[in-house]
């Protein structure tokens, strides 16, 4: 057997790292094939949780739109998105400049834009990110250049430690 590029992503990788999680892999609910009594009662428990999980936020949503926490919160994204916006601009210049945009799938621009962020995949990893759109914005997004720029923009503008203190602040005057 050939020895691989530790560097080269698989699609192990990207069904696996958080940085490839997709929408549908947090709305979709889990299959379950015990039907025991006792996995009954944890499933009663556990939509007992969701309900009172749902139920709350909820709750916070609405207190952070009377309170204007949701649009503070958009600014700070704006003004935080406003710090990558020319690289990714660029980025995708680059991309789409020997191809036709407007025949082109989304997922070939993040494709080519990895590529030339010097992002490397294997064939397996490559039909998982054409079929979707988040997977192959992940793959550009994990670049290590890409990942370096986005980390050091994160840092320096602090929008999740500013998103985590907001949505502290309403669910501490929620209780």
């Amino acid at each position: 057997m050939a020895n691989r590029d530790p560097s080269t992503l698989t699609a192990e990788q990207i069904k696996n790292l958080p940085d490839f999680k997709t929408f549908s892999s947090y709305t979709d609910e889990p299959m379950s094939d015990d039907t025991t009594a006792a996995n009954a009662d944890n499933m009663a428990f556990i939509n007992r949780q969701r309900q009172a999980s749902m139920k709350q936020g909820s709750i916070l949503a609405e207190h952070m739109d009377r309170t204007n926490t949701t649009a503070v919160m958009k600014k700070d994204f704006e003004d935080w998105y406003r710090l990558l916006e020319q690289k990714i601009r660029q980025d995708i210049e680059l991309a789409v400049s020997q191809e036709n945009p407007e025949t082109m799938k989304i997922q070939d621009i993040f494709k080519n834009m990895a590529s030339k962020a010097n992002q490397k995949w294997d064939t397996e990893a490559d039909y998982l990110v054409s079929q979707d759109v988040e997977r192959a914005q992940g793959l550009y997004l994990t670049a290590p250049a890409i990942k370096n720029m986005v980390d050091k923009v994160n840092a320096n503008a602090s929008l999740k430690v500013q998103w985590n203190r907001d949505v502290q602040n309403m669910s501490s005057q929620i209780h």
